[in-house]
């Protein structure tokens, strides 16, 4: 194996258990929360919750972008270090606790810290080539679903042994010992020398990113579209599932667990396998799909089955950020990975906001009629709106591709071949090539090519529109 391919995989190795136990951390507590919140807020659950995440949300929008912006100048360790006991506060805090204002308190500040896949992802990015990172971007994801794997069931099982506050306690326990990994251990991804470093964060610097790269804007579309669904499914699932079926804590661990095995296996299984065969954007369009027909089972679920069953297209639909992630890395400039999966996380953390509040007062409205879960409906039309815009990309990976072939094709071409070459379709190899990321002289001129020049560099990309 070669040196730099075995650095990597060791970068990888400590990354992914920090990944782990993080999220380890949360998910042993997620099971015992659905009963625990039902009691205390009564009706008023849907709103109390809404709103925890939706602050949460808008701090994560800020939060996001200048993590990753930070962490380009310093390196990532020390930015894992906050985000690890800040996303983790929730769920330790009630280990001290019984009131859960003070958890939707917390749920809320920890949006400030919510900036973990920012950094992980951009980590990875570090020492990952273009190639390879969706698959890498996939393990970690698959990481997040042993999370949730193991996570819920055991927390529920500790929970009849030894009561809901030890479980907390453990989260606890867990959450310390991550950060005296990153702090030992975890290898810093980004040498002193390849560091940037940035004036002072600005708040308006997310906009100002999304206003002058089109690509970005249009991922940035679908994002918002997308998870703007899925934060509305997953924040009211599992209270939804106990409060209209009747869910126990063991079964509500058992349905977190199904959701994370086939997070798992599409991540560190069939993305390594969907992206290389169809591509980064075509992957994030059959993800998209896949999620709208899992809304349109959970709406019309009568009894608990078809929530179960459901779970089954996540296998899908978890392709979609994994997918989403590779094209801004592969988009951006290698200074700035961090801050544009920042920008990208940071849109995903706004629709975080948005969604839950919006949507938990719907469900409100919704809970005792005879199809409770219709807005679920709603959720669905939002992917297929994703679905729709994604159109709207052009296909970074195909058109690389495509660029070798005829750079290479015109390179290699006598004076009168290039002579013969239309102008039209001179500009369009152009413009394939900027899109794809090289610097082809700004006139493919039969002029140019007589004259032995040689591809100089492009000026700052702007991405044309899709065909």
């Amino acid at each position: 194996m070669p040196p730099a391919r075995a650095a990597d995989e060791a970068h990888l190795s400590w990354i992914l258990p920090v990944l782990f136990l993080e999220f380890l951390a949360i998910a042993i507590t997620k099971s015992l929360l659905p009963e625990r919140l039902n009691a205390f807020f009564g009706d008023n659950v849907y709103v109390w919750l809404g709103a925890g995440e939706t602050a949460k949300g808008f701090l994560a929008f800020l939060a996001c972008p200048m993590m990753g912006r930070l962490s380009d100048s310093t390196g990532r360790r020390p930015c894992l270090l906050f985000t690890i006991l800040g996303t983790t506060a929730p769920c330790w805090v009630l280990a001290f606790t019984d009131n859960l204002i003070i958890y939707i308190v917390a749920l809320a500040a920890s949006g400030a810290a919510a900036a973990t896949f920012t950094l992980v992802f951009a980590y990875i990015s570090d020492v990952t080539p273009p190639s390879d990172r969706a698959a890498a971007y996939g393990s970690a994801l698959a990481t997040l679903g042993l999370s949730f794997t193991v996570g819920p069931p055991l927390g529920a099982l500790l929970s009849r042994r030894v009561g809901d506050r030890r479980v907390f306690l453990v989260a606890l326990a867990i959450a310390l010992f991550d950060t005296f990994l990153v702090g030992a251990a975890l290898p810093e991804s980004l040498p002193p020398a390849k560091r940037h470093h940035k004036p002072m964060w600005d708040p308006r610097r997310t906009f100002q990113l999304l206003e002058k790269d089109l690509y970005l804007r249009r991922v940035a579309g679908v994002v918002l579209c997308y998870y703007s669904g899925v934060w509305a499914l997953v924040t009211t699932l599992v209270v939804y599932a106990v409060r209209v079926f009747g869910l126990s804590t063991v079964q509500v661990g058992y349905l977190l667990s199904l959701y994370g095995l086939c997070t798992m296996v599409a991540e560190s299984v069939i993305v390594r396998y969907a992206v290389p065969l169809l591509g980064e954007l075509p992957t994030a369009r059959l993800g998209l799909l896949a999620f709208a027909a899992q809304c349109c089972i959970v709406a019309g679920a009568t009894s608990p089955e078809p929530l179960f069953a459901s779970v089954a297209l996540s296998l899908v639909s978890n392709l979609v950020y994994p997918a989403l992630s590779a094209l801004v890395a592969r988009r951006a400039e290698a200074t700035e990975v961090g801050e544009a999966l920042g920008a990208l996380n940071g849109v995903k953390a706004l629709t975080e906001g948005v969604g839950p509040l919006g949507f938990g007062l719907v469900m409100v409205e919704f809970e005792r009629t005879a199809l409770p879960g219709l807005p679920y409906l709603a959720c669905a039309a939002l992917a297929l709106l994703a679905w729709a815009l994604s159109h709207r990309l052009p296909d970074l990976q195909k058109d690389e591709d495509e660029g070798d072939e005829e750079l290479v094709g015109l390179l290699a071409a006598d004076d009168g071949g290039v002579a013969a070459e239309d102008a039209a379709a001179m500009e369009k190899r152009r413009l394939k090539a900027l899109v794809a990321g090289y610097a082809p002289p700004l006139t493919l001129s039969p002029a140019a090519f007589a004259a032995g020049g040689s591809i100089s560099s492009a000026p700052e990309r702007e991405v044309p529109p899709a065909a």
